[in-house]
């Protein structure tokens, strides 16, 4: 997504195509839901009550996929960089 972004912003654009935005959401769709099939949620022993830990890779996918909006902003709106890593 970055280097297209750049690659625009390298030709004058202020925005990316219909296209790779369709392209980008449904690619890093189909990559979290890859990842929520590579880290299940654990099964809940029967003797155990209440809730049960998510750990922290599934609770980093969970944020990622509540928050997507926000993890590709960079790529929709030009003047939010990809990192704010300033050096």
């Amino acid at each position: 997504m970055n280097l297209t972004k750049e690659k625009a912003v390298g030709k004058g654009r202020i925005s990316l195509s219909y296209y790779h935005s369709r392209k980008f959401g449904s690619e890093y769709d189909r990559m979290m839901d890859e990842a929520k099939l590579l880290n299940p949620q654990p099964e809940r022993p029967p003797e155990k009550r209440g809730r049960m830990k998510r750990g922290k890779v599934l609770a980093l996918i969970q944020r990622l996929v509540a928050h997507k909006g926000e993890v590709c902003l960079f790529a929709k709106n030009f003047s939010v960089p990809f990192t704010n890593n300033t050096a």
